[in-house]
């Protein structure tokens, strides 16, 4: 069963999900979807929430209040279906580091009733053929990280989950990590959601981004805006009237002001859209100056200098 919603298929849907430790509220109220095939980010400074999200959606830890919807069962109602859609690497891989690789693959295996014959195509795909009887304490960090996720492919998961998963990983794990990620989720068809530090991983892989502040979301883009897009900083004397001008037009993303000074943040193909939306009103402006808004920028926006 998948949730379908707008010609959308939603393989997770979090709705006004909550979570406090004490006095501690650490999510409030939060909300958004994930669909099918489909990479999303999950962005934030430490301690804002991520880990808990990703705690209550594979249910090692329970909201206080909202619903989780993955594949069209509830978390709360229909437990063992709803997880029997997801794996999930969170924090470390849980490996056992004193037996083979392969050892550590057939205990998963049997769990799951696998066949011997899917156990073994993982293996390949994954690249691990020929160190899948080593001990698994002599693999590095790298090697790892493709076991556990190995281990996660076995029962062909609708939704795999990382948190972190580049944490530690030299360039070369990182390339293969990556590549691993989007044959998944473009060959497979299998959603992705992963949290992660490393921007520049997020940008090269995410088809969406999440960012999360004072455990509420503060903002859900779609990472080809963010590449195409750029902030326009325009200085306008008659702010009142450009501004009923500017929110009210369709292709701009959004937009701040600060005294006579606008940030205007918009596609790059839409600036003589704006010039002309200008002049046919007759608005006046002194000076365009162009800002970078990569995902790093979009974070420093949002975050500061966290």
């Amino acid at each position: 069963m998948i949730l379908r919603r707008e010609n959308s298929v939603y393989i997770l849907k979090l709705d006004n999900v909550s979570k406090s430790f004490g006095k501690n509220k650490v999510l409030d109220n939060i909300s958004f979807s994930i669909n099918e095939g489909e990479i999303v980010g999950f962005v934030g400074p430490n301690g804002v929430g991520k880990t808990t999200t990703i705690r209550i959606i594979t249910n090692l830890i329970h909201p206080d209040k909202g619903n989780i919807n993955i594949c069209g069962y509830d978390l709360q109602k229909e437990r063992e279906k709803a997880l029997s859609c997801i794996s999930a690497i969170v924090e470390n891989p849980g490996l056992y580091t004193f037996l083979s690789g392969k050892d550590n693959v057939d205990f998963i295996r049997k769990i799951n009733s696998v066949s011997k014959e899917k156990m073994n195509d993982v293996i390949n795909y994954m690249g691990l053929s020929n160190r899948i009887n080593d001990i698994v304490k002599t693999y590095s960090l790298g090697m790892k990280q493709r076991l556990a996720l190995g281990i996660c492919l076995l029962t062909e998961p609708k939704l795999l989950i990382l948190d972190e998963p580049t944490n530690g990983l030299d360039p070369s794990g990182t390339i293969e990590l990556r590549k691993t990620i989007v044959n998944l989720s473009k060959k497979n068809k299998m959603s992705i959601f992963m949290s992660s530090h490393v921007l520049s991983e997020v940008e090269k892989i995410c088809d969406r981004v999440i960012f999360i502040k004072d455990g509420r979301i503060n903002s859900i883009k779609s990472n080809e805006n963010i590449k195409n897009s750029q902030t326009f900083k325009v200085y306008i004397a008659e702010v009142e009237k450009a501004e009923k001008l500017i929110k009210n037009c369709d292709f701009i993303n959004g937009y701040t002001i600060n005294n006579n000074e606008f940030l205007i943040n918009m596609d790059n193909k839409n600036l003589n859209d704006l010039l002309k939306l200008f002049m046919h009103n007759e608005l006046d402006y002194t000076g365009i100056e162009i800002v970078n808004s990569m995902l790093e920028d979009e974070y420093s926006k949002i975050y500061g200098g966290k």
